[in-house]
């Protein structure tokens, strides 16, 4: 098994991954409301996760 499909593959894990958790986050409210304060902290999180990667 090369290391290209495994990079893919774990591509395609950790995208499903985040398409899950993010549709939880983001509809947990009653009515599915948008939350801008919920989004503003995902916001916030995504940027702190890019800046650890260095």
């Amino acid at each position: 098994m090369s290391g290209h499909f495994l990079h893919h593959m774990l591509g395609l894990a950790i995208g499903m991954l985040l398409h899950i958790s993010t549709t939880i986050i983001f509809e947990s409210a009653p009515e599915h409301r948008f939350n801008a304060a919920r989004f503003v902290a995902v916001i916030i999180g995504a940027l702190l996760a890019a800046l650890s990667i260095h």
